[in-house]
C-alpha cells in the first residue's frame, strides 16, 4: 500500500493548503503556535486514486480503463503466444495428409503473436509510466503553486519546516521513482495470475471450484494487511517530519551553536532524533 498512503499524504496536503483558515480561537486555547502534523487513519477511498490519476490531465476514470484494458490485453497475447505452439504440436498429424496443412501458416501466425504480444507489453509500460510521471510532475507543480501562496502567519509561522520538506522530498520522491513501478509490478502481476487461473479453469472446469476458498483466503488476508500496511507506513511518513526539522533548524542556527560551544550536544540530539524516528 505504499502507492496509496503516498497519494493521501500529497493529496490531504494539497487540500490542506488550499483550504487555510486557522482558528485564532483555537490557537490562544492551545497556547501553541506550531502545528502538530495530522496523520489520516482508515483505508484509502477509491477518490485518491481517482484524483491520482486526474493529474494526468485526463479524466482519472478513462486513464484508469485504459491502462486496465490495455494489460488485458497484453495479457491475452501472452496467453496465445503460449497456447498456440501446444496448437501447432496437435496439428503435426495432419502433416501429408491434409494439403491444406502448412508449417510455414502456422510459424507465420506465431511470429505475428510475438510481434503483437511485444509491441502491448511495450505500449502497456510505457501507458503507466507516462501516467504516472505527468500525474507526479502535476501534483508537485500544484503543490509547489499552493505553498508559494499561502499566507506567512496561517501557515509558514504554523508549521514546521520539517513538515514541508517532508511533503517535497520523502513523498514525491516516493511518487517519481516508486509508484510508477508499484503500479506497473501490480498490473503485470494480477494480470499473469488472473491469466494462469483462466487457462487452468478452462483445461478442467473442476480447478476452478478450488479458487472459490483460495479468493476468500486471500481477500480475508489482505484485509489485515492493507490496514496494517497503510498505517505502518502513514507513521514512517510522520515520523520523518521531526528528523527535518530539528536538521533544518540546526542549519539555520549553526552560527549560534558553533558560538556557544553546542556542536556535541546537537550530534548527541541529532543522533537521538534518528533512533528515536527510524524504523
Amino acid at each position: 500500500m505504499t502507492h496509496c498512503t503516498i497519494d493521501v499524504n500529497i493529496s490531504e496536503y494539497v487540500s490542506e493548503i488550499a483550504s487555510l483558515e486557522t482558528d485564532e480561537k483555537d490557537k490562544k486555547a492551545s497556547g501553541r503556535l506550531i502545528r502538530a502534523e495530522d496523520r489520516v487513519k482508515g483505508k484509502v477511498s477509491g477518490r485518491v486514486y481517482k484524483t491520482y490519476f486526474d493529474e494526468t490531465g485526463f479524466n482519472g476514470i478513462v486513464v484508469i480503463v485504459v491502462i486496465v484494458v490495455a494489460y488485458i490485453a497484453g495479457q491475452a497475447a501472452r496467453t496465445v503466444v503460449d497456447w498456440w505452439p501446444g496448437h501447432w504440436a496437435r496439428n503435426m498429424p495432419r502433416r501429408g495428409v491434409d494439403p491444406t496443412y502448412s508449417n510455414t501458416t502456422f510459424g507465420m501466425w506465431y511470429l505475428g503473436f510475438l510481434a503483437l504480444c511485444s509491441v502491448l507489453s511495450f505500449g502497456r509500460a510505457l501507458t503507466i509510466i507516462e501516467s504516472c510521471v505527468r500525474s507526479s510532475q502535476n501534483m508537485h507543480d500544484e503543490l509547489f503553486r499552493r505553498v508559494l501562496k499561502a499566507p506567512v502567519t496561517q501557515y509558514f509561522d504554523v508549521t514546521p519546516m520539517g513538515q514541508i520538506l517532508n511533503r517535497f522530498s520523502n513523498d514525491l520522491d516516493q511518487m517519481d521513482t516508486m509508484l510508477p513501478q508499484e503500479y506497473q509490478l501490480l498490473l503485470q502481476n494480477v494480470s499473469l495470475a488472473f491469466g494462469a487461473l483462466a487457462v487452468s479453469a478452462l483445461a478442467s472446469y473442476w480447478i476452478a471450484l478450488t479458487y472459490i476458498p483460495i479468493f476468500a483466503m486471500f481477500l480475508f488476508i489482505g484485509q489485515y494487511f492493507k490496514k496494517t500496511s497503510s498505517e505502518i507506513k502513514r507513521l514512517e511518513g510522520v515520523t520523518r517530519t521531526p528528523v527535518y526539522n530539528l536538521f533544518s533548524e540546526t542549519l539555520s542556527g549553526l552560527a549560534t551553536i558553533r558560538a556557544f560551544c553546542m556542536r556535541d550536544n546537537f550530534i548527541e540530539l541529532n543522533r537521538r532524533s534518528l533512533v528515536s524516528h527510524s524504523a
